[in-house]
């Protein structure tokens, strides 16, 4: 922008310059032999001296000033398209990235609640264990539709076995689930094993609980029946 005012500036200074013709200086002749007299009196009056011509530069210079700064203005003006170019191609991509951030966060579920805590805290007794006259023990419910459950199962086995296990089987005896590598809590004689929310469809299951030797092989300890809701 300053360079475009110093060319407009230059060029007013062209345009106001006067061509100066070069007079040649005159001198008119005295006759020969003729004294030049004065009144007594007068001041002698010097001849005027010519205004000494300002110093300046001269056209060709003005002129060479002048195309430099149209050329910087073309650079200027070259600069500003690329940076617009550069300003338009990453628009696009600003769009781009929104609209496939967008279709990914629609492509996926729906999240569930950011905080989870273990909703129930279940003891469970084996099977096995009834009192006379009192029946079979009905099925514990587990709401694992609502949240997280912890089994604590209770066991009849105070021997100690190098690992243990346990089967998942539904109501018609298939296999669900099987966890291996299950340690007992000795202080409590029990084992907790903990279910996420919605890990068992509703229903009726039974756990079976396996001690496994270091010898090798397994014996089956309790069995347990609970019912999902």
């Amino acid at each position: 922008i300053e360079s475009a005012h110093h060319s407009r500036e230059l060029e007013r200074r062209l345009a106001a310059t006067p061509s100066r013709a070069a007079a040649p200086a005159t001198a008119s002749a005295a006759p020969a032999g003729a004294a030049r007299t004065r009144p007594l009196g007068s001041p002698a009056t010097a001849a005027p001296s010519a205004p000494s011509a300002p110093s300046g530069p001269g056209e060709a210079e003005l002129r060479r000033r002048a195309n430099e700064a149209e050329a910087g203005l073309s650079a200027l003006a070259n600069d500003k398209r690329q940076l617009q170019q550069t300003v338009a191609a990453l628009d696009r991509n600003v769009t781009e990235l929104r609209q496939r951030s967008d279709a990914l966060q629609a492509s996926q579920p729906a999240p569930g609640p950011g905080i989870e805590s273990d909703l129930v805290v279940t003891e469970v007794e084996p099977a096995g264990r009834v009192e006379r006259g009192a029946g079979a023990p009905a099925a514990d419910a587990i709401p694992l539709s609502s949240g997280v459950a912890t089994l604590l199962l209770h066991t009849r086995h105070p021997d100690s076995y190098a690992e243990y296990e346990i089967e998942v089987r539904d109501a018609q005896g298939r296999l669900v689930d099987k966890l291996e590598g299950v340690f007992r809590q000795d202080s409590l004689e029990e084992f907790g094993i903990t279910f996420k929310r919605g890990a068992l469809p509703p229903g009726a299951y039974t756990l079976h609980l396996f001690g496994r030797p270091a010898a090798g092989g397994r014996q089956a300890l309790e069995t347990y029946s609970i019912r999902v809701s």
